[in-house]
């Protein structure tokens, strides 16, 4: 089962190269099944490479000299892993799929954000898809807190998530996740 679900991943992790090569540009789509899948794989150093600020710092890591890079590459994965995919974090979009459940992409819609520096302000477009998460089974599902709620508020356990991923318009990486709504059991 888990052989066949790896194959699945990287035919559509081709699909992707093959369209880019091609001038296709990005399917976002695409890159959110490849991340959600891996997502449910618990495959989360493949999620890190897709992840944007990890490919930055590769772009920077790469200018090094040959001897730091070792340590640099180590470090970097940790780091995003820490940042964006921490499997012990219950606010991680990792925690959601620590879990046994179905997962079907809504919607996709390309949105545009304004982002400021220091000294300026500059839209940035990427893709938003929206995707809801189904869980088994009560005993087997996330608790609403800290989730969705601080420390202290009254924990349920959650039936079906409805979230959203963004991507980077160009290269397709991810930049980070949001809950929509949620319904408990």
């Amino acid at each position: 089962m888990k052989l066949i679900i790896l194959v699945k991943v990287l035919i559509l992790f081709w699909v992707n190269i093959l369209l880019l090569s091609c001038g296709g540009g990005i399917v976002p789509q695409e890159q959110a099944k490849i991340f959600l899948t891996l997502l449910q794989n618990n495959n989360i150093d493949k999620c890190a490479e897709m992840v944007y600020v990890y490919q930055i710092n590769m772009q920077k890591i790469k200018t090094q000299p040959q001897f730091k890079q070792n340590e640099l590459l180590t470090n970097n994965l940790n780091e995003v892993k820490d940042k964006f995919l921490n499997e012990h974090a219950t606010t991680s979009i990792v925690y959601l799929f620590r879990f046994p459940c179905q997962w079907q992409i809504l919607e996709t819609k390309q949105m545009t954000q304004e982002s400021s520096g220091i000294n300026f302000s500059t839209p940035v477009t990427f893709f938003r898809v929206f995707a809801v998460l189904k869980y088994n089974s009560m005993a087997e599902s996330p608790a609403s807190v800290p989730l969705l709620f601080k420390e202290g508020g009254f924990s349920y356990k959650i039936k079906e998530i409805i979230l959203h991923c963004d991507f980077e318009k160009n290269t397709g990486l991810y930049l980070g996740w949001g809950l929509e709504q949620h319904t408990p059991w």
